[in-house]
């Protein structure tokens, strides 16, 4: 290779995984595919070989690349490291050559899971009409908009699936077995007007993110750190599973009593939706009585204050500390936090872990530094985590020369 050149190897063009809040069609893609080609990527990732809406488009691509059209770029498919998928794939798309396949997860999060009642206090009615409520909202992330009709019946619908289970009130809740969204989907399938919302669902169910929320749950909180990561989910699916993860978070919450912090990072995510919004602005208003503090980051600040629900849960923050700030950002977030000129001044000319830390009605000006140790564990800058691989690779070169 030449030095000093910039070699693009691999694109993912697929669904869910463009610029956020930007879709793009299967013809644009497939222009996009010609202009890849023509500076000269090695790869790009066109779609998703089990999903039959995408086959046109795929077998679209394939014939341009056997024109010549889209050569010599490799062009590839997604799908999930199942036998029963790849084999699907192979079938449905024979002339896709290369097929990346995805390890999915073995921690599954069962969004019908319900808590346990603290000290008897709530009644199963209570904790049924709650999970309803939850589960409408995820549904609604899921699905996009429903009106009062489709409203309606997934209210109905998602009662007869915990009724399915015996779950209804006066049942003993320590003794039953949760739903999933596949027995959901079966009841919506028994209901008359509702062929629109199960196959907007089946994608969950039968598609390519069935793995995601179609399974018993197999992750258990024991550890005295849980951490959750999303940043391998699609743009698509992440503010689905974030929402599903704090919700699962909260159920244990409220299972057991007793001393904990959750941590929301890129917390904006869930300000983008009306109900993942309220869910978390609700969380934060009764964590207190469960014994949970909850801290909420957010890099992109502008977003999340935008958000009423963003504005209520800062305002019932008792500390909060601003970074850096943008200018495009500053004015909305002085007058969230009432600053002073000086202050703003201060926000956008700000170094490294410099800012402004609140503590009620009072500002003071902070630096954040962190020990040796601290900043080799959280760094994210490249450069660095180059250096510290290569300092590994030389330690371990001299142990054994030594």
């Amino acid at each position: 290779m030449i030095k000093n050149r910039i070699y693009i190897l691999d694109v993912t063009n697929r669904d869910g995984v463009q610029t956020s809040r930007l879709g793009l069609a299967k013809l644009e893609k497939s222009l996009l595919n010609v202009l890849l080609n023509e500076i000269g990527v090695f790869q790009s990732e066109i779609g998703f070989p089990n999903t039959r809406h995408e086959l046109n488009y795929l077998n679209a691509n394939i014939e341009l690349a056997e024109m010549g059209v889209l050569a010599p770029m490799r062009l590839s498919g997604w799908t999930r490291a199942t036998a029963a998928d790849v084999t699907e794939a192979r079938q449905l798309v024979p002339r896709l050559k290369h097929i990346n396949i995805s390890l999915s997860s073995e921690n599954k999060i069962n969004p019908f899971d319900l808590p346990r009642a603290i000290g008897g206090d709530a009644k199963p009615e209570d904790i049924i009409r709650s999970a309803v409520i939850t589960l409408k909202g995820l549904v609604r992330l899921m699905l996009g908009e429903l009106n009062h009709v489709e409203d309606s019946i997934v209210d109905r619908a998602l009662l007869e699936t915990f009724a399915k289970k015996d779950i209804v009130p006066g049942a003993d809740l320590s003794a039953i077995e949760p739903p999933i969204m596949q027995d959901f989907q079966d009841i919506l399938e028994g209901m008359e007007g509702t062929e629109d919302l199960v196959v907007r669902l089946k994608k969950y169910t039968e598609g390519t993110f069935s793995g995601l929320l179609n399974s018993p749950t197999t992750l258990r909180m024991n550890n005295q750190l849980v951490v959750f990561s999303v940043r391998d989910l699609e743009d698509e699916l992440r503010p689905i599973g974030i929402y599903t993860i704090v919700n699962f978070i909260w159920n244990t919450v409220r299972s057991e009593r007793k001393k904990r912090i959750l941590v929301i990072d890129e917390a904006w995510w869930l300000m983008q939706y009306e109900d993942s919004a309220k869910f978390v602005h609700a969380l934060v208003k009764r964590c207190r009585k469960y014994y949970l503090g909850i801290t909420t980051i957010t890099q992109d600040v502008n977003d999340f204050l935008t958000s009423p629900y963003g504005q209520a849960i800062v305002t019932n923050s008792s500390l909060q500390m601003l970074l850096k700030q943008s200018p495009a950002a500053i004015d909305l977030i002085a007058r969230v936090f009432l600053l002073t000129q000086s202050e703003k001044y201060l926000l956008l000319e700000a170094g490294r872990g410099e800012g402004i830390f609140f503590a009620g009605s009072k500002h003071a000006a902070i630096q954040v530094v962190a020990s040796y140790s601290e900043d080799q564990i959280v760094t994210t800058d490249p450069k660095q985590l180059l250096r510290i691989e290569q300092e590994k690779k030389e330690l371990a070169a001299s142990r054994g020369g030594a």
